[in-house]
């Protein structure tokens, strides 16, 4: 009983002391850290619909905003801008020089002059719309569920409400001075009176709601969907309608599917119907009396949106589909595409390059991109160089020349001495995949899920495996580091392996307490662990087989670390730490971002942000003289006691801003007072007090130092 009181006190205590001496820390701005530029990589939301214009494509891509592609060479788009604007976007309209966003907030009004730089000039919030479509200064939206809108965009800057009315309406398609309103029919409208259109005509399908239309001449071909409710299931037509008299359209052929249709687009004498994941069918229109399915193109993803320029049918992948391509009509044959290959997982630098991985393994396709960055131009980060990778969910290193990408399968080779085209070198089949790695002198160690792989690198471009070090328990991380070898074990904490003979490689040393190790970086006699619940923890592993703690930072979602000299630790691609002195880490510059795997290159973080590339200039953080530093409101002055646990003597750090009254003591679990350190005058700087505990019995003890109007505390352990 008297043991289980013990253990409730102590478990009490280290939450009381955690809840004080380590508060949570917020994000929210950067501090120190400035954020110079973006490249956007990752359409998380999908491709939803894609407008046309002077050889760009536009592509709606939900919360990620709009997409700009070159597709002036239709074999090779390349992405050349992009804007976010805050709110999801589900359609976009062209006209003239001005994008018109449709978006769950209102009608957003884009200036493309320069398209590889999209600016927002105009806004009308207030509704949420899901489809667009415009003609000279005239703009009209549909409400998700409501009205359509009707704007005047004279001046753009400022959009104006014309009307609006009440109808039900799925879609909305738009010809010279006439609405075509799709819902449980199809509903011809005259706008030439903006304020009061007039019903011209209507037709209604033999079966559901009208979802798209297209028109070729006097025919207009419309996709209606409908759900039988006896047999459950979902059929599609596409019917050809008879325009040439609009106040009595006529149907003049049908066509039913057993799969559902998203999308119609016509232009001579052939249409387009897309299905989804079953690709897009043509159609010959020639004759409307009698409309004939005459190939079906498998497009590989999706195929949701569609839009015809020229000799090119374009293609949006839709909510779950990152993907847009093209088909040249004159042979149904696809000709180029953009996909985008998934999140940005990894980032190397050297000089005026950046190296980037994307994988989307498991998601829309196996696969990921390698890419390669020119950051000469911190303002303007430019891809340089792009493929696609088999597998993409791995590792990624760098020892220039050679850049070594890891995937599912293994390890590629490349020589990126000409980065605009680099040269595939080798692949080596590794079981188990090369889920990361790490180069130290001539040799290459990558880890996989439960063991790490020694290869001989001696020749960059040909590397050999030496040695396989089994992990029981599986890893998360690895680094390397004076013949030692340190491993971020998902159930034993941190492993130390002695590797100075590579045939025999040898445990040397562990470090268990905390939670999860998510990282490791091993520098000397000092390692950076990233620990789950504990937040950065710095171990002396000078006697590897007793690693002692010198000190902890509490931080959230610690993550991924990197570090510049030996001075300056990055933690989770969110906080600078000046980790100068070991003992007492200083807070020098947070910065905003989504976090991930990052990498110094100067003055410079270049930050895997998942969906983007992000530029940081750490230059003011830095640059801080180690005098001038400015301790952020969230440094403690009480750094961490250590070793601890401990034996008979503890050493306290602790760090006074300015000189003044302190008292520094010792209480028991129960609050009982047991030594005091220091008590009176202390000039301001850093200082060390030494508790001998040789005649306390073994437990748990609470330092507390009070210092102006502040109080501190840590918990130790003293163990007999």
């Amino acid at each position: 009983m008297f043991r289980l009181t013990n253990l409730l006190v102590s478990i009490a205590v280290e939450a009381l002391v955690f809840f004080f001496a380590f508060p949570s820390i917020s994000y929210a701005e950067s501090w120190n850290v400035s954020l110079r530029s973006t490249l956007y990589h990752h359409w998380e939301d999908g491709a939803r619909s894609v407008a046309l214009a002077d050889g760009r494509a536009y592509v709606a891509a939900g919360r990620q905003g709009v997409i700009v592609l070159d597709v002036g060479d239709p074999e090779h788009p390349v992405q050349i801008g992009w804007l976010d604007v805050g709110a999801s976007i589900e359609d976009i309209a062209m006209v003239g020089r001005l994008a018109l966003l449709a978006a769950e907030t209102g009608l957003y009004v884009i200036d493309v002059s320069d398209p590889a730089e999209p600016t927002e000039i105009g806004e009308w919030l207030g509704a949420s719309f899901k489809y667009a479509a415009a003609v000279d200064s005239v703009a009209w939206l549909l409400e998700a569920e409501g009205p359509v809108w009707c704007f005047n965009l004279s001046d753009p800057r400022r959009p104006r409400v014309i009307a609006s009315w009440n109808m039900n309406v799925a879609a909305i398609e738009l010809t010279t001075g006439r609405i075509w309103a799709m819902g449980d029919s199809l509903i011809i409208l005259d706008v030439s009176d903006l304020r009061q259109p007039a019903v011209i005509g209507s037709w209604k399908p033999d079966n559901g709601t009208v979802r798209d239309i297209a028109f070729a001449g006097n025919t207009a071909l419309a996709v209606s969907n409908w759900y039988d409710p006896q047999r459950r299931r979902l059929y599609s037509y596409l019917s050809g309608i008879d325009i040439s008299d609009p106040a009595h359209p006529r149907t003049t052929s049908v066509v039913r599917f057993n799969d559902e249709v998203f999308s119609v687009a016509a232009t001579g004498r052939a249409a387009f119907a897309s299905f989804g994941a079953l690709g897009v069918r043509r159609f010959d229109i020639s004759r409307p009396d009698n409309i004939q399915s005459n190939a079906i193109i498998d497009t590989l993803w999706n195929a949701c949106d569609l839009a015809i320029a020229g000799n090119y049918l374009w293609i949006a992948g839709g909510l779950q589909s990152p993907t847009l391509w093209n088909i040249d009509i004159r042979n149904n044959g696809i000709d180029g595409c953009y996909a985008d290959q998934g999140r940005i997982e990894r980032v190397v630098a050297e000089g005026e390059m950046a190296y980037i991985l994307a994988s989307n393994y498991g998601a829309y396709s196996d696969s990921g991109s390698f890419n390669i960055i020119d950051v000469s131009d911190a303002d303007h980060p430019e891809i340089i160089f792009s493929r696609s990778i088999e597998y993409g969910d791995g590792g990624l290193a760098l020892s220039y020349p050679y850049c070594y990408l890891g995937s599912t399968l293994g390890l590629l080779v490349l020589n990126v001495s000409n980065p605009a085209s680099p040269r595939q070198m080798r692949s080596v089949q590794i079981v188990g995949g090369a889920q990361d790695m790490v180069i130290e002198d001539d040799l290459m160690f990558i880890k996989n899920t439960d063991r790490v792989k020694v290869f001989n690198i001696a020749n960059r471009s040909q590397p050999i495996e030496n040695q396989t070090i089994n992990v029981l328990g599986g890893l998360n991380a690895l680094d390397v580091s004076g013949r030692k070898l340190y491993i971020a074990a998902v159930s034993h904490g941190l492993l130390i392996y002695d590797i100075s003979n590579l045939g025999r490689p040898v445990e040397a040393g562990r470090y268990s307490r905390g939670g999860a190790k998510l990282s490791v970086l091993a520098r000397d006699s000092l390692v950076f662990l990233s620990d789950q619940q504990r937040g950065v923890v710095i171990l002396d592993v000078h006697n590897p087989a007793d690693p002692q703690e010198i000190s902890t930072w509490p931080v959230a979602a610690p993550g991924h670390l990197a570090l510049l000299g030996d001075d300056v630790l990055l933690v989770g691609g969110h906080t600078l730490l000046n980790v100068s002195d070991p003992s007492i880490p200083i807070l020098i510059g947070k910065m905003d971002s989504h976090g991930g795997r990052a990498c110094f290159n100067g003055e410079f973080i270049y930050q895997a942000a998942g969906w983007r590339f992000e530029v940081w200039d750490a230059g003011a953080a830095l640059t801080i003289p180690q005098r001038e530093f400015k301790i952020h409101p969230s440094v403690f002055i009480l750094g961490a006691p250590w070793p601890n646990p401990f034996n008979g003597m503890i050493n306290i750090p602790f760090n006074l801003l300015q000189g003044g009254y302190i008292n520094l003591s010792i209480t028991d679990a129960y609050g009982r007072r047991t030594a005091i350190l220091s008590d009176g005058w202390r000039q301001a700087g850093r200082h060390l007090a030494v508790w001998d505990a040789q005649g306390a019995p073994g437990g748990s003890y609470i330092v507390r130092l009070r210092a102006g109007r502040g109080e501190y505390m840590r918990l130790v352990n003293l163990v007999k």
